[in-house]
């Protein structure tokens, strides 16, 4: 990756990874049971995905990309929206958040919370589950932290798929796993230093990690490699629970 200050690289870099995703994304067998629309909700654009037949009207699903907080948006969150509208029948936001290096922190969480209260004002918070892959589940946490510290009613539950909710990389499996994991084998900190744009990597915002999270926080449904990163959580104060809606 190239050094975080070196704004022309990241995006010629940005502009290779964006076509890559979309041409795969392009190959996707489109659902015909989804309808898909765009629309702006503040500082959002965003993907609505609605199934042709709900099991649920009045819930909804905020799906938040991955990506390193610089890739991924586009074509690749609005089908990251149609496959969860797909798979759960329920309507789905699909936030095409702005990135760095144009957009650094912390307009990728102005965004995520625009349309979060969006959703609160139309459905209700214990009528949402909001949710993301890596650097989309640190947005979903870090969501569900700034929402907590201005007061909002906070949603049923939160869904991280090995989530990126460590942008410091203090933890010890930041060096046990380096160059094992076939995924990441080495440091996304120069990626992690162009979002946080001299912010401190440490703040809860940046590295929801570190929030502190009341013990009425909303459960919290984890991929199961995540399991170590939710039990620092859980001596936090946070509480953990796989169960969303009952039919």
């Amino acid at each position: 990756m190239p050094p975080a200050e070196d704004h022309e690289a990241w995006q010629k870099l940005k502009s290779a990874v964006d076509s890559t995703y979309a041409a795969t994304v392009s190959v996707l067998e489109s659902s015909r049971d989804v309808q898909l629309s765009r629309k702006r909700i503040g500082s959002a654009d965003v993907h609505f995905a609605k199934p042709i037949e709900l099991d649920r009207a009045d819930c909804v699903y905020i799906d938040l990309n991955g990506g390193a907080l610089v890739f991924g948006g586009g074509e690749a969150s609005r089908e990251g929206a149609r496959i969860a509208a797909s798979r759960f029948s329920i309507q789905c936001y699909g936030v095409d958040y702005r990135m760095p290096p144009e957009f650094p922190f912390p307009a990728a969480l102005d965004d995520c919370m625009c349309v979060y209260k969006h959703a609160v004002d139309t459905h209700g918070a214990e009528r949402i589950v909001i949710g993301g892959r890596s650097a989309g589940g640190n947005l979903a946490l870090a969501t569900v932290v700034r929402a907590q510290d201005e007061g909002l009613d906070l949603p049923r539950a939160i869904v991280l798929l090995s989530p990126e909710i460590d942008l410091t990389e203090s933890g010890d499996s930041f060096q046990t796993n380096k160059m094992i994991d076939v995924n990441l084998p080495t440091s996304l900190m120069p990626a992690n230093l162009l979002y946080a744009n001299g912010a401190d990597l440490a703040h809860p915002y940046i590295s929801p990690l570190f929030g502190r999270f009341n013990t009425g926080c909303a459960g919290v449904a984890s991929h199961p490699r995540t399991s170590s990163a939710f039990e620092t959580m859980a001596g936090k104060g946070s509480s953990g629970c796989g169960r969303l809606w009952p039919k």
